[in-house]
């Protein structure tokens, strides 16, 4: 693709906003012929403004297909240096220009035109644990925004983050990421779109896109009735039915064509039914026609071409009809995969049963076999505080003080965060290696986390939700590490902060656990390796373009995160103290968006928050 077909496809969405269209620097040579077919095909459209004003839609919308089709035709029988001719190229921009015109005279539909786009392109990376805490999956979602903020500018697509992010030249941040861009066609319905209000034209925004398509493709579809489990029955749909179905189904069951119309999706669409009626009459066995085909009374016996159900599935299908295939989950509309328990789910269960001294004898036997299939024949020593389990190959002088280092800052952090709970902090204390060079830290990062260490990183940390892991893993450096390194507290402070973060099992974005890390850490001494951090910071924010970007997921390198994220706490710690910080992250933790949060606590929207910070920056 050519430099001007390249600056097109990124800013065709700005088309209908100029009159004059985009052009070409240089003036080629098109035979005469062809400019006077392109002057007529310009002329022709020049009828579309009226046919508008006459809302003759239809007469318009057929006129600009055939002068698109007209103009495609020229351009590939033009030469490469032909193509990017004055005349070709102004009349491709102002087609496309008229065609923008029509269709915020005629208006664009969120169900019909703008949600398949976002189903189809946008789901892999915005549904489950999406990307930049931003959940497409419906309306209410998308209107909702993630980390960074609102996504939509209803009126004005310029300012809208959506557009930003659709259209952004660095194909490094556009969106989709790691796919082809959007369509000329597909960006100019979403301008269009924000333009006209960015309007909902469904009867329910928490209506997932897949399910809205459908209906508006097919109809409204019939109300299905869903009779919500008592507590009674023996077999649960979701922690019986689901998983297999959920293993099984889904493959032929799901996405905008779904095999026989029928997806499984969700619960309600599978009560719903598909091309040949409801499959599930509650209560009724042999009547239901998913029954007849998944239990063999009928064929095509399902699932297709693969493992056949199980016979305790078989027994629990059966029993969950005559049961009246009741529904013991929250909502109906929530994605099947989401419903079934996860293995970390299904852990966290079985750890919320233990005891205090189970947790404890449990936390000592994973640390101990940890440390032996790190340095088996090193047997190391092992102190025990009120608060951390440390094992290590240092003196044992060396593991008391580092246990009092880290107690001193636990406390930091607790008073930070105005925690004055008086429970051990974490479940069977927080386990604390400490190696004293950089063989065994290597090791264990090959042994126990399988994978390479970054030659820049001399302590990292790890907390499952259920806690099942708590650890802090640290090469002993001391507190003379040499230039650019933080010394051995620094690191300590660093890490402990992540996991005192994280232990809640709350999502936080990276920037804050890094940056809180380092803000105390920074009380420790190194001041050579902090002041570092601002013009590190400095280089890193010149790539985006709006303030707000700084708080999104994936802007920067883990290196360059880091130093943001340092800056950006210090500047909220000293514009309204560590309290209304520790408020800011606790609803961030809960849900909340950054704006949201920003709005909320500090009073002021991410943009402007993120701008006061840039301002403090150095140049």
């Amino acid at each position: 693709m050519n430099y001007r077909r390249l600056v097109f496809r990124h800013l065709c969405w700005l088309a209908i906003l100029t009159a004059g269209g985009i052009g070409s620097s240089a003036q080629a040579a098109l035979p005469a012929e062809a400019k006077k077919e392109i002057a007529e095909i310009r002329k022709q459209v020049g009828d579309v403004a009226k046919l508008i004003r006459d809302k003759s839609y239809d007469e318009a919308s057929k006129l600009i297909s055939d002068a698109t089709a007209k103009l495609d035709e020229i351009a590939r029988n033009a030469g490469p240096e032909d193509a990017n001719d004055r005349t070709l190229t102004s009349a491709q921009a102002y087609v496309f220009d008229q065609k923008g015109r029509l269709l915020a005279a005629k208006g664009v539909s969120f169900a019909t035109d703008i949600a398949p786009i976002f189903n189809e392109r946008c789901m892999g990376c915005h549904l489950d644990n999406p990307g930049g805490n931003l959940d497409l999956s419906s309306f209410a979602n998308m209107k909702r925004g993630g980390r960074s903020g609102p996504m939509l500018a209803p009126g004005n697509p310029q300012r809208s983050l959506l557009m930003a992010k659709l259209t952004a030249p660095d194909d490094r941040q556009r969106m989709p990421r790691n796919a082809a861009a959007l369509s000329n066609e597909e960006l100019l319905l979403i301008n269009v779109w924000i333009r006209g209000g960015a309007k909902f034209d469904g009867t329910d925004e928490t209506q997932v896109l897949s399910e809205l398509i459908r209906s508006k493709r097919n109809g409204n579809m019939p109300k299905v009735e869903i009779e919500k489990a008592t507590g009674t029955e023996t077999v649960s749909f979701t922690k019986d039915i689901a998983p297999f179905m959920s293993r099984l189904c889904l493959g032929c069951h799901s996405g905008n064509n779904p095999r026989g119309g029928l997806s499984l999706e969700t619960f309600e669409k599978m009560m719903e039914g598909g091309e040949s009626g409801r499959v599930i009459i509650p209560g009724n066995v042999e009547g239901s026609r998913m029954f007849r085909l998944v239990g063999g009374l009928e064929n095509p016996r399902m699932p297709q071409g693969q493992a056949r159900i199980t016979r305790q599935n078989y027994e629990d299908f059966k029993k969950w009809f005559e049961e009246g295939n009741k529904f013991d989950g929250d909502n109906p509309r929530t994605p099947l995969r989401q419903l079934v328990p996860s293995e970390t789910q299904l852990e966290a269960e079985r750890l919320a049963k233990l005891t205090p001294e189970e947790w404890e004898a449990l936390r000592i036997t994973k640390t101990e076999e940890q440390w032996k299939r790190t340095l088996p024949k090193e047997p190391g020593g092992r102190l025990e505080g009120p608060e951390f389990l440390l094992w290590g190959n240092v003196s044992n002088e060396r593991l008391s003080d580092i246990d009092q280092l880290a107690d001193k800052n636990l406390k930091a952090l607790k008073a930070m965060f105005n925690d004055k709970s008086t429970e051990r902090t974490f479940n069977g204390r927080l386990a604390v290696f400490v190696f004293k060079d950089r063989l065994g830290y290597e090791e264990f990062n090959l042994t126990i986390e399988t994978r390479q260490s970054d030659p820049a990183m001399f302590g990292h940390h790890k907390i499952t939700p259920s806690q099942s892991d708590a650890y802090i893993v640290l090469q002993d450096v001391g507190e003379d590490p040499g230039q650019g390194m933080m010394g051995f507290e620094a690191n300590l402070t660093t890490q402990l902060t992540g996991v005192y973060l994280k232990k809640s099992g709350r999502t936080l974005p990276d920037w804050i656990v890094k940056g809180t890390g380092l803000y105390l850490a920074s009380r420790s001494g190194d001041a050579d390796y902090f002041k570092t951090l601002p013009a590190q910071a400095s280089q890193a924010v010149s790539t985006i373009q709006q303030p707000a970007e700084i708080f999104a997921e994936g802007t920067f390198s883990p290196g360059d995160t880091a130093a943001v994220g340092y800056g950006l706490v210090n500047f909220l710690i000293s514009g309204g103290g560590a309290n209304k910080f520790g408020q800011f992250i606790d609803r961030i933790g809960q849900g909340s968006t950054i704006d949201a949060a920003a709005r909320a606590i500090y009073q002021s929207d991410a943009n402007t928050l993120a701008a006061g910070y840039l301002s403090k920056l150095p140049r």
